[in-house]
């Protein structure tokens, strides 16, 4: 019999689709993720031999700590605000990664350079990993030119790239690996037909990414949805599942709060970081699966089991917060109140979808153009017989792209999730529309090709130039030359005084030590270094940077730090930005630059 008998009058079916065919869509796809990657970040400081985000300063930092102490259960940055140090929310598994990449590259050119070199095209490999975990995870329900469209799809969104751009090692990237690895598995560890082995890795999987970030909650919420429903449709075998699925990642979830941070970490109770917070909330939801199984059999109708479902999780729901009532304060828990209005707010990626500072062109088409598609896709697949279709893979995408919606238009940054969620439903949707336009003509999938490669031309590059780059700053590169000489500054280590934004950087590239770095956590050289910049009793500054011990004063003229200490008179900041310093402090000559850097030593 050949495949082509299989097809039914009202639609094409499953097998249809090629199981068996070279994956050339990803090949190309492969190609475009690696040059689109490596030009953002070329566009966003790489060119300059820079890391694309202060953040990626900040993670090599962790690693070089991790490298030089040994010390795995204390990831506190102790070059921060000395002796205190710093205790950020991040966890060791990205840590790892960049410490095994400069492991293996320091025989040949050195720790420092490895790490460097390795954070640099670590991004891209796991953005080229995350597409192909994709490809694996959902190609099966794609013909020849659905596979094309989600390749292109995939490729093409400038959020993507972004996420994966060169020199932005951040474990975000390792989130979007884990968040479709994950969606990969569940759509057939959640089947009917599917093993307890097979939910166990599931769980498994979920407890990992928790614990690569906190972003990852998204994922197991979504995950959770999907029971819902199918407990709603189906009964006792979705308790079953949800029950295992919940005590795995209960119990996983402990061993990594045990690897990350001993036996104090059962005592961690932020919800910014594994804690035993998400040990309890999926204990809690196993057993209110297991309290639904138990009932299943006198819930006969979907409204009882809807009914039972909302009442037994909202039980499980008010025990959590009883336990742990601080929950209720938001994913970040306690947010430095300074940090907050002055930075965080100033976030571009934090912003709201519409009125945020970021370029609509650059924000808007990425997930929201995917919509029609994915939604013609759906609804052209609901009206196929049900022997031809398999829904439970797109519901699952589907559930999660309406999460990833909800959350992108208040804050830019689930973009990049909903981006990655929306390439399979987005890829079939073109798949339907052009088996409407040719069924059989294979000229058309290759013309498919041609245009979206053409439109690439179009379309990438002017994405360089509405991209997440920020205004012209000062020139680090000349800032770190001039604190990393010992005949200028003295012999580091000194206690450097700078907006926070450069102070994972000066960490990296330098052996002194700073007041603050991006965090949202409290701290006290971020409000400290506030204070001094603000003040404008110079007398009383002094007095401020005396009991601080600082050494060092760096600042900069450019936008971002005029708007967060302000341009006006009479502040330090405005006077050192303009050279008319007091008399206890001695300017040390950087090279110059528009903006440019100004480093003064405090005499004592």
């Amino acid at each position: 019999m050949s495949i082509s008998t299989l097809r039914p009058p009202s639609g094409p079916a499953v097998a249809d689709v090629p199981q068996r065919s070279a994956p050339w869509p990803m090949l190309l796809a492969t190609v475009l993720i690696i040059v689109g990657a490596t030009a953002f970040g070329m566009s966003n400081g790489l060119a300059d031999g820079r890391f694309a985000d202060p953040d990626a300063y900040s993670w090599g930092a962790r690693a070089a700590e991790l490298h030089t102490t040994g010390s795995w259960f204390d990831d506190t940055l102790d070059d921060v605000f000395p002796p205190t140090g710093l205790k950020q929310h991040w966890s060791r598994p990205f840590d790892v990664l960049l410490l095994v990449g400069g492991l293996m590259g320091a025989p040949a050119v050195g720790f420092e350079r490895a790490l460097f070199g390795w954070a640099v095209v670590l991004p891209i490999i796991l953005g080229v990993t995350t597409a192909w975990v994709l490809w694996w995870g959902f190609a099966d329900i794609l013909d020849e030119a659905g596979r094309h469209a989600f390749g292109l799809l995939l490729a093409l969104q400038p959020m993507i790239l972004n996420g994966f751009m060169a020199g932005r090692s951040d474990h975000q990237a390792l989130v979007g690996v884990a968040t479709v690895l994950t969606l990969a598995v569940a759509r057939r560890a959640l089947m009917p037909s599917a093993g307890a082995y097979q939910r166990v890795t599931l769980g498994v999987l979920s407890a990992f990414g928790l614990w690569v970030g906190m972003e990852f909650a998204i994922v197991i919420a979504v995950i959770y949805l999907y029971l819902a429903v199918d407990w709603v449709r189906s009964g006792e075998p979705a308790a079953s599942r949800a029950m295992t699925y919940s005590m795995t990642v209960a119990a996983a979830t402990m061993v990594a709060l045990l690897l990350e941070n001993g036996p104090r970490g059962l005592f961690q109770r932020h919800l910014d970081e594994l804690s035993i917070v998400f040990v309890a909330g999926a204990a809690s939801m196993g057993v209110a699966a297991a309290g639904l199984r138990v009932f299943a059999a006198r819930l006969v109708t979907r409204w009882q089991r809807a009914g039972a479902l909302v009442a037994v999780t909202g039980l499980a729901g008010t025990v959590l917060v009883l336990w742990f009532p601080h929950i209720l304060n938001g994913p970040l828990g306690t947010v430095d109140p300074l940090y907050g209005s002055t930075r965080l707010a100033a976030i571009a990626e934090l912003q709201p979808l519409v009125g945020g500072q970021m370029p609509a062109i650059s924000m808007l088409p990425p997930g929201l153009s995917l919509l029609p598609f994915a939604a013609y896709g759906v609804l052209v697949r609901r009206r196929q017989p049900p022997a031809t279709r398999d829904g439970a893979p797109l519901r699952l995408l589907l559930i999660a792209a309406a999460f990833y919606l909800v959350l992108g238009v208040t804050q830019l940054r689930w973009l990049f999730a909903l981006n990655l969620v929306l390439v399979v439903p987005a890829a079939l949707g073109v798949q339907q529309l052009m088996r409407i336009a040719s069924p059989r003509a294979s000229s058309v999938h290759r013309g498919m090709v041609g245009i979206a490669a053409m439109a690439a031309l179009w379309w990438v590059p002017p994405l360089f130039l509405t991209s997440t780059r920020l205004p012209p700053t000062c020139d680090m590169n000349h800032a770190v030359a001039a604190l990393n000489d010992t005949g200028l500054v003295g012999s580091p280590p000194k206690r450097v005084m700078a907006l926070a934004d450069f102070g994972p950087e000066i960490l990296f590239r330098t052996q002194h030590h700073v007041f603050s770095i991006p965090n949202h956590r409290p701290q006290t050289g971020y409000t400290a270094t506030y204070d001094v910049m603000k003040s404008s009793d110079h007398s009383e500054a002094r007095q401020r940077l005396e009991r601080l011990d600082a050494d060092l004063l760096l600042v900069c003229s450019d936008v971002r730090t005029q708007q967060l200490y302000g341009a006006g008179p009479g502040s330090l900041h405005t006077a050192l930005v303009l050279g008319d310093a007091p008399a206890w402090l001695t300017e040390l000559p950087v090279r110059e630059g528009r903006p440019q850097f100004r480093l003064y030593r405090i005499e004592r």
